[in-house]
């Protein structure tokens, strides 16, 4: 009788579409495509159907005249960003949090979804703080996202002070300083400024002379 009762029970009732795409996914029912993410390479199953229509990278990856064959490596995205990012192909939302935004935009970028990319930026918006304001700025001047842009540009015009004591601030490129200069109008005073480049600068070379050790050990295979 149990046996019976189960095999009448259909996992697509009461479930809506993006819901039975879900369990698709979850379930490996149909997949055509196994993808090795991180450098664990951790197989995941999807189908080529899906990632084709939400994405013209995989698109390319599939049809194209270089199509790959057989499992895809993908080494540069861990396991939980790639679900995120598949969640979102197939369900048209996902979870965005102050721990995944920058790896889901970085993924968002890579594969060309332009609606996932959108809402990274939009929650990056309405998290803007002193703390992460620098940040947010490299990371609108990286993806090209210049509502980003324009709006911690005038963060930091109305909270300079604060927004340059963050650790982040003297970790920005010469770009970014350049950015925040080129605002006709800073709160903060002459000295505080002068010392904020003071500590950049020092930074700065910090992080050259970090670059060149890391150069030099690899040409010697250290």
């Amino acid at each position: 009788m149990s046996s019976t009762k189960d095999e009448s029970q259909d996992w697509r009732e009461a479930k809506s579409l993006s819901e039975c795409m879900m369990h698709t996914l979850k379930s490996k029912i149909n997949c055509d495509v196994t993808f090795r993410i991180g450098e664990d390479k951790t197989p995941m199953k999807a189908h080529k159907y899906m990632l084709s229509t939400r994405s013209q990278v995989f698109h390319t990856m599939f049809e194209g005249p270089m199509s790959e064959t057989g499992d895809i490596d993908i080494p540069d995205i861990d396991t939980n960003t790639f679900g995120l990012i598949l969640e979102y192909i197939y369900t048209d939302s996902s979870i965005i949090s102050n721990d995944n935004v920058e790896n889901v935009l970085y993924g968002a970028e890579k594969y060309m979804l332009t609606s996932l990319k959108k809402a990274c930026e939009t929650f990056l918006k309405e998290s803007l703080s002193y703390d992460v304001a620098a940040q947010y700025l490299y990371t609108a001047y990286q993806y090209h996202m210049d509502e980003l842009r324009q709006l911690c540009v005038s963060y930091i015009k109305k909270n300079t002070r604060n927004c340059l004591q963050s650790d982040y601030a003297v970790t920005l490129p010469k770009e970014c300083i350049e950015i925040i200069l080129m605002s006709d109008y800073l709160t903060c005073s002459e000295t505080e400024l002068c010392m904020f480049f003071m500590r950049w600068m020092e930074m700065q070379y910090q992080i050259n002379n970090r670059d060149k050790n890391g150069e030099k050990h690899a040409r010697n295979g250290k």
